[in-house]
């Protein structure tokens, strides 16, 4: 339910990442991927794009500074629970076997039904140096659209909005706070290697890329099969004592 382009699922300055399944494990993806889920962002009052973020120009402005606090608490507070949500237009939802962002994008806008998803938590505050600026924390089931959540608070204060930031706290029991850092991932996992291989630090030297680790330090032979043995051959007769 988030633009790819702006979300920052669980990335930041500092790259973190969780590992997903692979192999067998794959067939945990899909509990993985309908578990509940939080962000944190940012929404813009009094400015509103077609793609409800900031992947699109502002094409709407409508007065912003009458919103208090106390209002955008309230209706925060209105917009959770059990909801029915609109999908926005620039989704990777089909209609009539066409992506509605490929339709958004052409200057088409069809009719898309509500869904209903759960709002768990919704909080709200203002930037303290930009009241222009909400920040807000969402939990949320499997589904939600964070833009379209966030546009629905500010149009129901008689304004209009867009996401600036957003980012993805956690997905079911993985956080973003217990999430790796990729050096100490990586450091781990090279002194793994090297103790599995006898501490040799010169067998094993990771230059970054998709490079496989250097082989044993005993070299190999060149070609295979019959070249193999025409070498070998070649040595043998060399060594053999003249007459």
């Amino acid at each position: 339910g988030t633009s790819t382009a702006r979300i920052m699922s669980c990335l930041n300055s500092n790259f973190r990442f969780h590992c997903m399944p692979a192999g067998a494990g794959t067939k945990s993806i899909e509990g993985f991927m309908a578990a509940h889920k939080e962000y944190s962002g940012t929404l813009k009052l009094g400015e509103g794009t077609p793609s409800l973020d900031a992947e699109t120009e502002v094409e709407e402005r409508l007065p912003w500074q009458h919103i208090t606090d106390e209002q955008l608490a309230e209706a925060a507070k209105k917009l959770t629970g059990d909801i029915q949500q609109v999908p926005p237009m620039f989704s990777a939802l089909h209609h009539q076997g066409q992506r509605l962002h490929e339709l958004a994008r052409a200057g088409v806008t069809v009719e898309r039904p509500a869904r209903p998803v759960t709002i768990t938590r919704f909080d709200v505050h203002r930037d303290a140096s930009d009241p222009q600026l909400v920040h807000f924390y969402v939990g949320c089931t499997k589904g939600t659209y964070i833009r379209t959540l966030a546009h629905d608070l500010a149009t129901s204060l008689g304004s209009t909005g867009h996401l600036v930031a957003l980012r993805r706290e956690a997905i079911g029991e993985a956080h973003v706070d217990k999430a790796w850092d990729v050096k100490v991932l990586t450091d781990q996992l090279f002194a793994a290697i090297r103790e599995q291989r006898g501490g040799m630090d010169a067998d094993f030297q990771p230059r970054g890329g998709n490079k496989r680790p250097r082989g044993n330090g005993k070299g190999r032979a060149r070609g295979t099969g019959k070249q193999q043995q025409q070498a070998t051959d070649a040595q043998a007769a060399a060594e053999q004592p003249t007459a």
